[in-house]
C-alpha cells in the first residue's frame, strides 16, 4: 500500500441522484444467448444461458484450482461472468483469462492499485489520461490523449501503470455496481497519429484493456485522427472482439456529436465541442458541480434508492473519515429537524420537503448553508417574528437554490416549481402586494402548537380577493396554513 494520501475529491463521488437512477432493461442485457451484449452485471438475475456457462466456468476452475491462484473475496459470482463474454463463450478460454488475469494483478498489483501511486504520480497532470466528466447515464468520462504521449521522457510501462492506476481509481470511486458499472473513452488522437507509438507498444496497451477490464467500456470516442486512420484501425481492430468494435466510433473532427448528444456540453471540454472550460491541472479530477441531463431532457430517477445499501448508517463515520465523504443527506435532515424548537404537525417544512432533490441532494454546494439559506428565507423565525421585508424582496434565496440545484425557475412570471408540485405561485401583478405590506402586518395565532417558521402559498387565491392580505387577519379557508 502506498504511504502517499491519494486525494479523492468529493466532486468525483458517486452523485445522489445516480442512486435513484435504474439503467434500462435492453442496456442491462439485450440479445439473446451467444449474441448476449451486457452492460450490467452485479445484483442482476441471469439467463438459463448465462447460468449455465457460468456454471461449466466454476467447474473448470475447480477442476484447474487456477495453479493455486485465489479469486478476490469481493468478487461476486456474476463477476465472473465478465470473462465468459469476454472469452466468446468458450469455457476454458474464460478459465485461461481468468487464470491469467489474476496473475496479472498478483504480479503488477498485489497490494491494491494505490501501491502504483507514488511511480506515476508525476505523470498524472500530463494531460495523457485524465477524468473529464459523467454523461447524462452518470457514467465517468475518460480522456486519452495520446498526442500527449512522450517517450522521450518516460517509457511504456510508465503509461501502462498511469492508465492501470486511473482505471482502478474510477472503479473504486465513480462507478455504482448494479447501476454504473460502465465508462466512457474519448481518444484523441491529435490528426499526428499515435507518433512514435509502434504496433507493439499498442498491442501491449490494448491487451492490458481487453484482459483486465472486461465488459467495462461503455463507448469510445475517437476524435481528430490523422489521414492514415484506416491503416491504423486496420493495426487495431485485430486486438479488439467483436463487441468492442461496435462501441468505437470515429469522428473526423474535434468534436463528436454522438458524444455531444448524450452528455451535457458543460461536462465537455471546449477543445471537444464542449462548453466547459479545457482542463489544465488534471490531478486531482475535478467535475463540474452542474446538471448530468442533457439540455432541455430530464434524467428519469426513480423512487427506488440504493443509497442506504452502500452507505449503511453504522458504518458512515467509518466512511466518512476513510474517504472524505459528507454524512449522508438523510443524516443531515434527521440532525436539522432535532435541532429545530417546532412541531412537525405545526411546520410549513414537512420532512418529504427536507427529503426532496432539492434541499437534500448531495451534489450541491453545502447542504448545512442550503437548509440554513431555506430557513433565513422564511419571513417568520422560529420565534414567530414577523420579517416583513422577507416578505418585500421575496424569496430570493430559494430561486438561487433551485437553480443550483439544477431546477427550472421562470423569472417573468415569478413562478417557483419543484417538478409537479407548487412551492409558490403568483402573478406579477399580484406582486406588488408584497410591497404593501409594512410593520402592521400580523398573522393569527394559532389554537395550539408553536407558530409556523414560514409561509408557503399553494394554489391560493387571497391575492386575488384580498389586495391587503385580509385573509390573514381573519382565519380563511383560502390560506393553506391556516
Amino acid at each position: 500500500m502506498s504511504s502517499f494520501k491519494i486525494p479523492v475529491p468529493g466532486c468525483i463521488l458517486v452523485p445522489r441522484d445516480a442512486y435513484k437512477f435504474w439503467p434500462d432493461n435492453n442496456y442491462i442485457c439485450s440479445g439473446s444467448g451467444k449474441k448476449s451484449i451486457r452492460h450490467i452485471f452485479e445484483f442482476q438475475v441471469l439467463s438459463d444461458f448465462e447460468n449455465e456457462k457460468l456454471s461449466r466456468l466454476e467447474g473448470e476452475i475447480k477442476d484447474q484450482n487456477l495453479d493455486g491462484l485465489k479469486i478476490p473475496a469481493t468478487w461476486s459470482r456474476n463477476h465472473l461472468l465478465r470473462f465468459c463474454y469476454g472469452t466468446g463463450w468458450k469455457t476454458r478460454n474464460a478459465a485461461k483469462a481468468l487464470q491469467l488475469h489474476l496473475k496479472w494483478r498478483e504480479e503488477k498489483i498485489p497490494n491494491g492499485y494505490e501501491e502504483l501511486y507514488p511511480k506515476i504520480k508525476h505523470l498524472l497532470n500530463s494531460g495523457v489520461f485524465y477524468i473529464a466528466g459523467r454523461d447524462s447515464m452518470f457514467r465517468p468520462i475518460i480522456i486519452m490523449n495520446f498526442s500527449k504521449i512522450d517517450f522521450k521522457t518516460n517509457t511504456i510501462d510508465e503509461y501502462t501503470d498511469m492508465l492501470i492506476f486511473l482505471l482502478d481509481y474510477v472503479i473504486d470511486h465513480m462507478l455504482l455496481p448494479g447501476q454504473i458499472e460502465n465508462w466512457v473513452v474519448l481518444i484523441d488522437l491529435g490528426k499526428k497519429g499515435l507518433g512514435n507509438l509502434s504496433v507493439n507498444s499498442l498491442k501491449q496497451v490494448l491487451t492490458i484493456l481487453q484482459m483486465n477490464y472486461r465488459c467495462r467500456l461503455g463507448m469510445n470516442y475517437i476524435v481528430n485522427p490523422p489521414k492514415s486512420i484506416w491503416m491504423l484501425w486496420s493495426c487495431i481492430k485485430p486486438f479488439l472482439d467483436d463487441v468492442t468494435i461496435e462501441k468505437i466510433k470515429i469522428a473526423n473532427s474535434s468534436n463528436s456529436l454522438e458524444l455531444l448528444s448524450t452528455t451535457n456540453p458543460y461536462m465537455i471540454e471546449e477543445k471537444y465541442g464542449g462548453r466547459a472550460p479545457n482542463i489544465l491541472n488534471y490531478w486531482p479530477p475535478s467535475i463540474p458541480d452542474l446538471s448530468y441531463a442533457i439540455p432541455g431532457q430530464v434524467i428519469r430517477l426513480s423512487t427506488k434508492d440504493s443509497y442506504n445499501q452502500f452507505h449503511p448508517t453504522t458504518t458512515m463515520t467509518n466512511r466518512c473519515e476513510s474517504k472524505e465523504r459528507s454524512p449522508s443527506p438523510q443524516m443531515k435532515i434527521m440532525n436539522k429537524i432535532n435541532s429545530l424548537d417546532v412541531s412537525l404537525d405545526h411546520s410549513e417544512v414537512s420532512i418529504e420537503d427536507l427529503e426532496n432533490d432539492d434541499y437534500g441532494r448531495s451534489d450541491l454546494e453545502n447542504q448545512d448553508d442550503v437548509l440554513i439559506e431555506f430557513e433565513d428565507s422564511a419571513p417568520f423565525n422560529r420565534n414567530g417574528e414577523k420579517s416583513p421585508e422577507k416578505l418585500k424582496n421575496g424569496i430570493k434565496p430559494l430561486d438561487e437554490l433551485l437553480l443550483r440545484s439544477g431546477k427550472k425557475v421562470i423569472n417573468e412570471s415569478a413562478e417557483f416549481f419543484k417538478e409537479d408540485n407548487i412551492l409558490v405561485s403568483f402573478s406579477p401583478s399580484n406582486k406588488e402586494n408584497f410591497k404593501k405590506i409594512n410593520e402592521d402586518f400580523c398573522t393569527p395565532k394559532k389554537k395550539s402548537g408553536p407558530p409556523p417558521i414560514g409561509i408557503i402559498i399553494e394554489k391560493d387565491d387571497r391575492f386575488g380577493r384580498c389586495s391587503k392580505i385580509a385573509c390573514c387577519e381573519n382565519v380563511s379557508s383560502n390560506c393553506s396554513i391556516y
